[in-house]
């Protein structure tokens, strides 16, 4: 005989299935203009505490796509700003993942034309060693060519542990208990 609590708990548990608790997401979605004459170099860093992350988070998950628009007729050109990569994703300042390694350029010379990247999406290990509960960081770098803009849409994020895994380990606190009574 099943119980109203196995009942309930049974429920609950459902409730959480498919759902993914984000312990720690950095996202940066930022147009940039170039209003010099020159090329620029633009840099934009965002952190977070990875709060509540434990050790069974060993994934982390990314993507990068530019937007690059030429606002005064004469083509545009975005390029890695020297060795820096235009991703770099972080965790207590350590680099974890990079995007678009230098040398990488992007350009054109179609008059007022605005063309985006492919995104870039990547899923995979944290490197062994890396705390998973530090500060996540994202930064994004690169040049500008003069009087053009660049809209950056980055994320990095580190999972926290899966609640599947917490389902099964009720389940089988759950078979146990009715195998006893």
């Amino acid at each position: 005989m099943v119980s109203f609590k196995s009942s309930l708990a049974a429920f609950v548990a459902a409730l959480g299935i498919g759902s993914t608790a984000s312990a720690a997401v950095v996202t940066i979605s930022q147009t940039f203009y170039n209003t010099s004459s020159s090329t620029r170099r633009f840099s934009f860093t965002q952190y977070m505490q990875g709060v509540g992350i434990g050790a069974g988070s060993v994934q982390m998950i990314g993507s990068l796509t530019i937007t690059l628009t030429d606002m005064n007729g004469n083509g545009a050109r975005i390029a890695t700003s020297g060795s820096d990569p235009i991703y770099r994703a972080t965790v207590d300042g350590v680099t974890v993942k990079t995007l678009n390694a230098s040398p990488w350029v992007w350009q054109w010379s179609t008059p007022f034309d605005s063309r985006s990247t492919v995104p870039v999406n990547y899923s995979e290990a944290l490197p062994p060693g890396v705390n998973p509960a530090g500060t996540v960081g994202l930064t994004t770098t690169f040049d500008l060519s003069a009087g053009d803009a660049a809209y950056v849409s980055a994320t990095f994020e580190i999972p926290a542990p899966a609640p599947a895994a917490l389902i099964a380990i009720a389940g089988l606190v759950g078979s146990r208990r009715r195998r006893r009574g």
